[in-house]
């Protein structure tokens, strides 16, 4: 049982572009692990009778517990993984008003990353760098923003008139030149949207 697992691993190793040889690797255990596991316990269990109470018999149920409690904890991960190389997940299809890519390399849109760049944006036009250190340093956005908000609005109350319409219309530039508009597989930022889509005008 080893053996045909490890047989059926390598592939994956030397042709790493192979979707057959990603599928075999993880879709292979779903079979060899549960009978390697079981048979090794059911072995154990067939010894018990022959090995009296002594250190194997202590050895032999320790062995059925560590496999029966290893199948249990590790076998659902394995069986989802497989299933998920035999037939991955389509993508979504993404149309309309949407976030950035964030992370080319797994096509993430991030709205906490987008929107601490639209917010730090705004703290810097209204001459705040401390401010907009403080929103880009932020590690817990989801729960940590309504501080930074309260200090956003506090800095434009402060702020000359002229000063804080500049500022939220320097936010509301950050917005339209991040956030896009896509449709049939084109994207384009809202700032250029009608130019890309000119039958689909945004209005804010």
């Amino acid at each position: 049982m080893k053996y045909t697992l490890k047989v059926c691993r390598y592939p994956a190793y030397i042709f790493k572009q192979s979707k057959a040889a990603a599928k075999l690797r993880y879709a292979v255990p779903i079979l060899t692990f549960p009978l390697g596991a079981g048979g090794e316990a059911f072995a154990c269990y067939e010894a018990l009778a022959a090995l009296g109470s002594g250190t194997a018999y202590r050895a032999a149920v320790a062995q059925i517990v560590l496999n029966l409690a290893g199948f249990a904890a590790a076998y659902p991960g394995l069986v989802k993984r497989g299933l998920a190389a035999i037939s991955p997940p389509k993508k979504k299809r993404v149309a309309g008003v949407v976030f950035p890519i964030t992370d080319k390399s797994t096509g993430e849109r991030s709205t906490t990353v987008t929107g601490k760049e639209i917010w730090s944006a705004l703290a810097l036009a209204l001459g705040d760098s401390t401010l907009r250190d403080d929103i880009s340093r932020e590690k817990d956005w989801r729960h940590g923003y309504p501080k930074h908000v309260r200090a956003i609005a506090a800095a434009t109350l402060r702020a000359p008139p002229a000063l804080a319409v500049a500022a939220t219309q320097a936010a509301l530039d950050a917005l339209h030149s991040r956030l896009e508009f896509v449709r049939d597989g084109r994207a384009t930022s809202l700032a250029t949207v009608d130019q890309q889509f000119p039958l689909f005008a945004v209005i804010t």
